[in-house]
């Protein structure tokens, strides 16, 4: 979303957005996301901090945490060395738990949304072990992946007009009473006010 320029998105609901895509026969058992804690800079940790914590007040809503990695880089310009933040685990995560959920027959049709390529190979694994499981691969915006469209057995783009629907509400309480807000910096339409209902 940050390459498509849609900050004004980044407050989502993710289970609104992946209860959009599903068939009028099926429904929504249980989110998980996964993404990696950041600790600086302090601003950016912080906005992420609340966006976790609106997120972890949906029900039937999991995250799981993988880490970033520091790697040093050499400038190819002026040879000066600097550090990139790369994330580790997540592809990895996704992978152990979309095969044990698909063990567990804890789903007929999985959402993936990722435009991750390297995850082809546990799609493949997981529907060569169980065939009758099929995998709905949803691409964010500005994300492709030839090969996981070719995997999966079926795969959308991930749009605006859904993303705009799919917005957590501005003020938030959580569990215990405490309230958030959206950040500031990402408010930049009408967001929802409606309080949605915690565990």
């Amino acid at each position: 979303m940050k390459d498509s320029g849609y900050r004004r998105y980044y407050w989502l609901d993710v289970k609104s957005l992946a209860a959009k895509f599903l068939r009028p026969n099926q429904q929504l058992n249980h989110v998980k996301y996964f993404t990696a804690k950041i600790g600086q800079p302090f601003d950016k940790a912080q906005r992420q901090r609340l966006y976790l914590q609106a997120l972890e007040s949906l029900p039937d809503t999991s995250i799981f945490y993988g880490r970033y990695m520091q790697t040093e880089k050499t400038c190819r310009l002026c040879g000066g060395k600097y550090f990139v933040n790369s994330e580790k685990m997540t592809d990895v995560n996704i992978a152990v738990e979309m095969m044990k959920d698909a063990m567990q027959d804890n789903f007929d049709t999985a959402f993936l949304i990722s435009g991750d390529g390297d995850l082809t190979g546990p799609i493949k694994a997981m529907r060569d072990l169980f065939p009758e499981k099929t995998v709905f691969v949803l691409f964010p915006p500005k994300r492709l992946s030839h090969d996981l469209s070719h995997m999966a057995s079926a795969y959308a783009n991930i749009g605006e007009r859904r993303l705009a629907k799919s917005l957590l509400p501005q003020h938030i309480t959580l569990p215990g009473g405490r309230t958030i807000d959206c950040p500031a910096r990402w408010i930049t339409v009408t967001t929802p006010t409606t309080t949605p209902s915690s565990n």
